[in-house]
């Protein structure tokens, strides 16, 4: 059965595996491009909310998350349109199950007026249809800054323009109480070494230091103590 549940992500996921490790990542729609997110702009929501973490009927024990989102910009809006695990749904032409319906309680997309970060996607100079081709010499990246669910701008830098951009938001999280706690946490030592842990948080950092406005968040009236 895991055989088979691997083989309808690796089609419609891209999930990637290294050794032990299983990889789901999130993708965004704009312009009628699909594209591959660097970061993971549900993940804060789910901290914040940890009982609603999407899970798998067969779960990866090496996994650093269990599903995968899709968002699209529209008229300047960031959207959430899609969650999927390995739960199937026949009707679907996918054939999984979107699990915005049991989350959030809505089939539609869903607005994310709480959420204000970067958001990186992958471009490239190669191919017209925008395909993103890992370490390729040339890659670029699209970046967009969103203020609760409003695209404010987006832009095309280069990979060492962006890891600029990544290095001063790791500095800034770098010198708060959850940097240590975090690296506590995954390591079970105090930081010892920023730049191996910079390295190790990669985009992350990004979704680290985002800004949730849990009043505008879906889940607010149900879960407020």
């Amino acid at each position: 059965m895991k055989i088979a549940i691997t083989a309808i992500l690796v089609l419609f996921f891209h999930v990637s595996q290294a050794g032990n490790i299983v990889t789901f990542q999130d993708y965004l729609i704009v312009n009628g491009d699909t594209l591959v997110l660097s970061n993971r702009p549900l993940d804060p929501y789910f901290e914040l909310y940890p009982d609603l973490m999407p899970e798998m009927d067969e779960p990866y024990t090496h996994a650093n998350n269990q599903y995968s989102a899709f968002f699209a910009i529209k008229d300047s809006t960031f959207y959430l349109t899609a969650i999927y695990t390995d739960k199937t749904d026949s009707s679907s032409s996918s054939g999984l199950e979107n699990l915005i319906g049991s989350i959030f309680n809505t089939s539609e997309k869903i607005r994310m007026d709480w959420f204000s970060s970067t958001v990186i996607f992958g471009t490239s100079t190669l191919g017209v249809n925008k395909k993103v081709y890992g370490k390729q010499k040339h890659e670029m990246f699209l970046v967009a800054a969103v203020s609760e669910g409003q695209v404010l701008s987006v832009k095309t830098l280069k990979a060492k323009t962006l890891k600029r951009m990544r290095h001063q938001c790791f500095k800034e999280f770098s010198r708060t109480p959850e940097c240590a706690e975090l690296h506590q946490k995954i390591f079970h030592t105090t930081v010892s070494n920023p730049g191996q842990f910079e390295t190790y948080l990669g985009n992350r950092v990004f979704d680290l230091t985002s800004q949730i406005n849990q009043k505008a968040t879906l889940h607010n009236n149900v879960y407020d103590s």
